[in-house]
């Protein structure tokens, strides 16, 4: 735990700052995370392996199927068939649910 007292422009104590956790490095690795997921002209998607549905596409994927963010967030690979007639289909559904049991599409 950490604390720091902020002082107004007089120099009196204003605030009190209490850093109970620091998660700064996590943090920083998240947005270095975002930006690189981001910045790749690569289609990537992050999904869920629980149910397969999608969390996160990046510009890649969206210029690559022409569907908007928000048509994608939340649905599943079940409801939105992007690899539909893709020459390599199989290996995608095949490498999307390496871990987990997916019933055949």
């Amino acid at each position: 735990m950490r604390s720091l007292v902020l002082t107004d422009a007089r120099g009196e104590p204003d605030c009190l700052v209490l850093i109970i956790a620091d998660i700064t490095e996590w943090a920083s690795a998240e947005q270095r995370f975002e930006k690189t997921f981001n910045a790749n002209p690569a289609p990537a998607v992050i999904c869920r392996l629980d149910d397969l549905r999608y969390i996160k596409v990046n510009q890649g994927f969206m210029e690559m199927t022409g569907y908007a963010r928000d048509d994608v967030i939340g649905r599943s690979v079940y409801e939105l068939d992007v690899f539909e007639g893709a020459e390599a289909r199989k290996t995608a559904i095949e490498k999307l649910g390496e871990g987990v049991t997916i019933p055949q599409m």
